[in-house]
């Protein structure tokens, strides 16, 4: 079961995962950077998010970011490239 989010806790989520790239990867200019699903996990306390960006300038390919976060302490865990496939399937679970 999905549970719903606010529209501030989407806002918040959004904020800090593009910080997050922000800061690991300055030189990328965040190429149409897109969050593609935000899930609340309440058993872990995070929110479990799907995101892409371009692969390169001019490129129609993207590539696939899972990552968890904390919003009440900011921490960020298990981020990771996962395949177009396996992220289509997530988004539309």
């Amino acid at each position: 079961m999905t549970e719903q989010i606010s529209y501030e806790d989407t806002r918040n989520v959004i904020d800090a995962v593009r910080g997050h790239f922000q800061r690991q990867n300055p030189q990328l200019g965040y190429l149409l950077f897109r969050v593609d699903s935000i899930k609340a996990n309440s058993k872990e306390s995070v929110w479990v998010v799907i995101c892409s960006f371009l692969e390169s300038l001019g490129s129609p390919n993207r590539i696939y970011y899972k990552l968890k976060i904390n919003l009440n302490d900011g921490t960020f865990g298990d981020t990771h490239i996962i395949p177009k496939e396996t992220a289509e399937r997530e988004i539309n679970q």
